[in-house]
């Protein structure tokens, strides 16, 4: 017993942790991006990676605003990166890297639910958000091939889960901001049903809570082989709770003016 709890309480540590780098990060980039037209918006991330390259420190324009700001918290965590001098800290600083170089960087728009997916994902930052895990708990950032399949299965699944269910509660701001890219799966299932707003919300909701079964699913295969996948384990209870802690943020967060009500 003592066991599992001190276990719950080092997750709920990482937990908090990268849920305050989660929550930094993307979401001071979605303030910002999301309300620049897409090329300029497009111009400032490539702007915002100069950060995180070799040779940077700092420049006049650093100090100046949010992007100013977000600047040096990248540069900070460049620094703080390479002084680890280990290999699993530059694979996630490319990481980090490669999330800002492809987040918001299509400009198309979306027929299906479907395809809409693994863009909302990479916009989301999941990646970086899984791999930032695997750094912070000193799991492998690749396991066996039998373990990284049924990994990779659920991390996908969590992915889907926590980008849709953002979608869900941020869908009442969005749809009232003024912007030339409306990025929800709400506007997108209106418009491949043909359906008004609270019917795509209602089918919305139902594609989560399956894609949440799914999860539970995946996971109890794991489970059923604790001993022989440890490490696959905790890193599977951490997604967990993650997404646990998530999905309530978004829930109940004043950036979203509403709780669920139904």
């Amino acid at each position: 017993m003592l066991s599992s709890l001190s276990s719950f309480c080092v997750l709920w540590i990482v937990f908090r942790i990268i849920l305050t780098i989660i929550l930094n990060l993307p979401a001071l980039c979605i303030d910002i991006m999301e309300d620049l037209p897409f090329k300029e918006a497009c111009k400032e991330h490539d702007f915002l990676r100069e950060a995180l390259s070799d040779g940077y420190y700092q420049d006049e324009y650093e100090g100046v605003g949010h992007i100013g700001r977000l600047r040096r918290f990248l540069r900070d965590i460049r620094t703080e990166l390479v002084c680890e001098k280990d290999s699993s800290s530059l694979v996630l600083l490319e990481t980090l890297d490669m999330s800002l170089e492809h987040r918001d960087s299509l400009d198309a728009e979306f027929l299906t639910l479907e395809d809409y997916i693994p863009y909302r994902k990479m916009n989301f930052d999941y990646e970086f958000v899984c791999q930032l895990l695997r750094w912070a708990m000193k799991i492998p950032m690749r396991f066996s091939p039998e373990e990284e399949l049924l990994v990779s299965r659920y991390e996908h699944s969590i992915g889907i889960i926590v980008g849709l269910t953002n979608d869900y509660f941020s869908w009442e701001m969005e749809c009232n901001q003024p912007t030339d890219r409306l990025r929800n799966a709400v506007a997108i299932l209106m418009k491949e049903h043909s359906i008004p707003e609270p019917e795509a919300k209602v089918i919305l909701k139902h594609y989560i809570m399956i894609e949440e079964k799914r999860a539970v699913e995946l996971k109890h295969q794991l489970d059923c082989n604790t001993e022989d996948f440890e490490q696959a384990t905790r890193y599977l209870t951490a997604l967990e709770l993650f997404a646990a802690g998530y999905n309530f943020w978004c829930s109940t967060c004043p950036r979203y003016h509403r709780i669920q009500k139904e």
